[in-house]
């Protein structure tokens, strides 16, 4: 197989053969090349360029749409690192990103050259670095993580020696490209010389549409995602063509998994971090939920912590991820959940996901969100924030869930009730905005 991230080499060598497929508009990988050319000019007319001695920054509007492929192929191409950002933050938000990493070009905002900037101080980035992206920001601040070109390769390596590659392959983009998940789909097909399918963003009803016209055999979703298109009426259900979903970026609740299953879903279950260059866990044909980690990847646990190494992240060492775990005698990965998010109620550890799988069991329970609410006797109480599918459980219904199925000290002191729950751009669950969301609306559950 043929591999590199050069779209001009894969111009040379699958020039015939599909590349992007966006709507009903197919390019051919002689047509992106050509494409990225055109950028390429303008990129360099604008003075950006690459260099031995070190490259300019650059950031740009990470949208879903072919010009954006070709912008992030013609940057990868010449050798400049850059910063995609997603085309939902607020003014505020794109700028507080872009004064953390400081880039020396903002290609949809300013009109000023690389050297301008350099003049004034810009950041120049030695090495082989391809991207800086900003991890999704659902409990906490969104943190910037360089990452390299070599990350890039042998993460796309690591990914296809878990899952392969065949002919007829193709992989639907709906994940952010401004994020590691959206990403790296873009590398690896490029890598691979394999098609991508570009959604622009996720509107359950076009992706399930997308999926069956394109001859989709691979997508990578997020919990809510999948949820989404299981309640799609008609009944959802997927194509032969489907062989791998990758279902990762939180829990998912039993009955979410075990509904997909019915309908053939062809679910594998995925762990990964910006960090690491998204995959370092996925569960295999045999065992889809089992986060086994993947080839030439190490993972380990210390004081209850996961930590993760790869060889290709350029450094012998472990990178801690801040997600609490466990490793089984068979190497199987289980993740309990952030460190951040561990509760601490009267000297007794509650890790929230546990709790959110039991309430989340309820079949008027659609999601369940568990974090710690301060409180004067305990330290902190276990609260929940709880969206409905129907009529709200009353009280005294709920607390007889809970007492079946809880331990005391796991079962929520505090609960509300919310219409929908806040997400990330990427999907994922908006912890912070969740509680902030409840502020003032917890009542006691007695």
């Amino acid at each position: 197989m043929v591999t590199g991230l050069s779209v001009r080499a894969a111009g040379r060598e699958a020039g015939g053969q599909p590349a992007l497929v966006f709507g009903d508009r197919v390019w051919t990988w002689a047509e992106l090349a050509a494409d990225v050319e055109h950028e390429i000019a303008e990129l360099i007319g604008r003075g950006v360029c690459g260099g031995p001695e070190g490259r300019p920054l650059v950031a740009l509007d990470a949208t879903a749409e072919p010009r954006t492929i070709a912008r992030l192929l013609a940057l990868i191409e010449i050798g400049t690192p850059f910063v995609p950002l997603h085309p939902s933050l607020t003014e505020r938000e794109r700028a507080h990103q872009l004064s953390t990493v400081e880039p020396c070009l903002d290609l949809d905002r300013s009109t000023e050259t690389p050297e301008v900037r350099r003049e004034a101080g810009g950041p120049v980035m030695p090495g082989d670095p391809l991207a800086v992206l900003f991890t999704s920001g659902a409990t906490g601040a969104p943190r910037a993580v360089r990452l390299s070109r070599a990350s890039f390769r042998g993460a796309a390596a690591a990914s296809a020696s878990r899952l392969g590659w065949n002919d007829r392959d193709r992989w639907l983009v709906c994940l952010p490209l401004a994020h590691v998940g959206g990403l790296s789909i873009v590398t690896r097909c490029l890598i691979a010389r394999r098609p991508v399918v570009l959604a622009p963003g996720f509107e359950p009803a076009s992706v399930a549409e997308a999926i069956g016209r394109h001859s989709v055999t691979l997508i990578s979703l997020v919990p809510t995602m999948l949820t989404r298109l299981l309640q799609l009426q008609p009944e959802w259900r997927p194509p032969p063509s489907l062989r791998v979903v990758l279902l990762g970026g939180g829990p998912v609740p039993d009955a979410v998994w075990q509904q997909a299953e019915r309908r053939g879903v062809p679910l594998r279950a995925t762990y990964g971090l910006t960090e690491t260059c998204s995959q370092v866990a996925t569960g295999t044909a045999a065992a889809p939920r089992a986060l086994v980690p993947l080839d030439g990847i190490s993972v380990r646990i210390v004081d209850g912590s996961i930590e993760v190494r790869a060889p290709y992240l350029g450094h012998d060492g472990y990178v801690r991820t801040g997600d609490l775990g466990d490793l089984g005698p068979d190497g199987v990965l289980e993740v309990f959940g952030r460190a951040d998010e561990l509760i601490i109620t009267g000297g007794e550890n509650v890790m929230p996901q546990g709790v959110e799988s039991e309430l989340e069991a309820h079949p008027r329970i659609s999601r369940a969100v568990v974090f710690g609410h301060p409180d004067d006797e305990w330290g902190e109480v276990v609260a929940a924030a709880l969206v409905a599918d129907g009529p709200p459980l009353d009280h005294a219904d709920l607390k007889r869930w809970c007492e079946e199925r809880l331990a005391p000290f796991r079962r929520p002191r505090r609960v509300t009730w919310l219409e929908r729950l806040p997400e990330t751009p990427t999907g994922k669950v908006d912890r912070l905005a969740v509680i902030a969301a409840t502020a003032g609306r917890l009542e006691a559950l007695s």
